[in-house]
């Protein structure tokens, strides 16, 4: 072998190994970049699911409290309800109901009162 091949082949080897050199770098660069962006997606998952836990347990008391407002307000109208059927009820009995008919016999003694006494 001439002094020029061995250059030129030791001058081949070198650039051989600087490529793998920088090929080894760029690997070890891909892995940490995977690895971080590996450990962020982790860190954004368990973000998440902790906010739709915290939504969760929020929108349960958040039904509750509707819930017990409905039934607050439920309670209020039934008890108006039966505060006015119980008030027709006695008007009714008294003879003064809210209808026409409820007071047939005061309209009937009112005008035909006075023939009833001559």
């Amino acid at each position: 072998m001439s002094e020029t091949e061995s250059a030129a082949g030791d001058a081949s080897l070198a650039a051989v190994k600087r490529v793998k050199t920088a090929e080894t770098e760029w690997e070890a660069k891909v892995a940490a970049a995977k690895k971080a962006a590996d450990s962020s997606l982790a860190q954004l998952r368990d973000a998440a699911a902790a906010q739709v836990a915290q939504a969760r347990v929020d929108a349960e008391k958040d039904h509750v409290q509707t819930v017990e407002s409905a039934r607050a307000a439920a309670d209020v109208e039934a008890s108006k309800i039966v505060w006015e059927g119980q008030t027709a009820a006695k008007a009714d009995a008294d003879g003064a109901g809210r209808r026409p008919s409820d007071k047939k016999a005061q309209v009937l003694n009112a005008v035909l009162g006075e023939f009833q006494n001559a």
